[in-house]
């Protein structure tokens, strides 16, 4: 069984963490000095992806905190009503800071430009570059951030994923995540993903 999160914070306006019932980010592992972390970000707009508004089902914002040097997932901040701006130019950078100024990578697809351009005013240092290999063309500021997902850059991380997970070399706390690691198959149609009902946020 998966522990539950040993913290529950909620970020006030103040810049600090707050500890309450019904605190977004869940904590398993507080930052431990010289530990390095990664914290990666798959951004949404939070839209209702619910056929009734009676009964609301958003788009998830899903921010992981790993650590590099235990190999575990340490916290995780989920919502539905996180708007990218937000996301880019306070969750991110508070808990980048909080986990010994981790590096920081954000899916650069659809919102995630957004995020981008907001944690940039704050940790553009510490955001993830790609390399490239092209000197003759000049990039977009926000092309030299963040990662583009792909179809084969897709296939490539879930095929480590799946090494990982069944090697046993990451660890894993999140209820959530793991369901919907379970979720995960592949379809007919060749794709990976969630289970129809399910989500893959996490």
């Amino acid at each position: 069984n998966a522990p539950a999160p040993m913290l529950r914070l909620n970020l006030k306006k103040s810049g600090r963490w707050v500890q309450e019932p019904d605190g977004l980010l869940w904590v398993w592992r507080l930052p431990e000095q010289d530990h390095q972390y990664i914290t990666g970000c798959d951004p949404a707009e939070g839209l209702n992806t619910s056929a009734s508004d009676a009964e609301p089902d958003h788009d998830q914002t899903a921010i992981s905190v790993f650590g590099r040097t235990r190999r575990e997932f340490c916290a995780e901040y989920v919502s539905g009503k996180l708007h990218p701006d937000e996301c880019g130019e306070w969750i991110l950078p508070a808990l980048s800071d909080w986990y010994n100024r981790s590096r920081v990578i954000v899916e650069r697809n659809n919102h995630g430009h957004t995020v981008l351009a907001f944690a940039r005013k704050k940790i553009a240092s510490r955001l993830y570059r790609p390399p490239s290999d092209r000197t003759d063309i000049k990039k977009h500021p926000d092309e030299g951030y963040g990662h583009l997902t792909t179809k084969p850059s897709r296939h490539f991380m879930i095929d480590l994923l799946v090494k990982a997970v069944a090697g046993r070399q990451v660890k894993d706390y999140s209820a959530p995540g793991i369901r919907q690691l379970i979720s995960f198959v592949l379809k007919a149609n060749g794709r990976m993903e969630h289970q129809d009902g399910s989500k893959d946020d996490r």
